[in-house]
């Protein structure tokens, strides 16, 4: 299964020691979202189904997968698997190279009905995270102006209806490589927030999760992801976000590590969630949408040595 790299589990806490477990055996990453020790609701849509939001059982989580390639096979993998969730990336670029022109509205060869097809094709439900930003709004996430995103993600979001679940918007908004400027809290929650009234224009069924931080931030022109996000707070995130993704990899800790002494750890989420209480945002579920463990590749990883861990850790 190489080409479907990493997975992501709604559920509880409750459920992530058994489940790190299993990832550790199998070399893939897990990610679970909770909302407290409480059910979350979670999108349950599938081909041909208008994307809801009924509840789910914490002890019940449904189980999703990255997939970076829409060859047919990997998408057969994943379904073979057990996993009901597909999760796939795409440029908006690609999507939309002049203003206003849209690739999937003049031809069905291009990478939003690529996407689609191969999740229909084996009954999966559609995540997808949608990052960067055309060159006609100046190239960067950062410099694109409201009007533009918003009818962008509502075009999007009509012609994905019915297939797609859930949109993540951008990631790891907290770097200045992936964010295109110096990270901007209060930035990002306006291009949220466009995205958002996009979304539920186009499908009001549909999602709108809230781009995973970097943990690993703090040099370089990146921002703490705990300040960034209490910031997003404070420019008035509440309210334009169905979930809040999080990207609690677990460096090379075990899943118990206490999240107080560690920033790349798998309790990471934890830290998040007591921001959003704090926020009168406890109602919003979180998505571990990337996480996991680096199993020792027997080569040297660079910047990332330092979580290689044992597949009997």
């Amino acid at each position: 299964m190489s080409e479907a790299r990493e997975v992501f589990v709604r559920g509880s806490s409750s459920t992530y020691r058994s489940l790190v477990s299993g990832a550790l055996a199998c070399a893939l990453a897990l990610v679970v979202g909770w909302s407290s020790v409480v059910p979350v609701a979670y999108a349950q849509a599938g081909p041909g189904v208008q994307a809801s939001v009924p509840s789910n059982s914490a002890d019940d989580p449904a189980v999703g997968v990255i997939v970076d390639t829409t060859n047919p096979r990997s998408m057969h993998l994943a379904q073979d698997a057990g996993f009901s969730y597909a999760k796939m990336i795409i440029q908006w670029g690609r999507l939309e190279p002049k203003r206003g022109q849209y690739t999937f509205a003049n031809s069905d060869q291009n990478d939003l009905d690529n996407v689609i097809r191969t999740a229909q094709a084996e009954g999966l439900r559609l995540v997808l995270r949608v990052d960067g930003a055309p060159d006609w709004v100046g190239g960067a996430p950062s410099k694109a102006n409201a009007d533009a995103i918003e009818a962008f993600y509502a075009a999007m979001a009509a012609h994905g209806k019915g297939t797609i679940a859930a949109y993540e918007v951008l990631n790891e908004p907290n770097l200045p490589f992936e964010w295109g400027g110096t990270p901007s809290p209060s930035g990002y929650t306006a291009f949220v927030k466009a995205a958002y009234r996009g979304v539920k224009k186009g499908d009001p069924g549909a999602l709108v999760i809230g781009g995973g931080l970097s943990p690993a931030a703090g040099g370089g022109g990146s921002m703490d992801d705990l300040e960034f996000l209490r910031g997003m707070y404070a420019a008035g995130i509440r309210g334009s976000i169905d979930a809040l993704a999080v990207h609690n990899y677990g460096g090379s800790f075990e899943p118990e590590q206490d999240p107080t002494n560690c920033g790349i750890c798998f309790r990471r989420a934890e830290t998040y969630r007591q921001i959003m209480v704090d926020q009168g945002d406890g109602a919003t579920p979180i998505w571990a949408t990337e996480f996991g463990w680096l199993l020792d590749p027997g080569r040297n990883m660079g910047q990332y040595d330092w979580m290689r861990v044992s597949a009997d850790k």
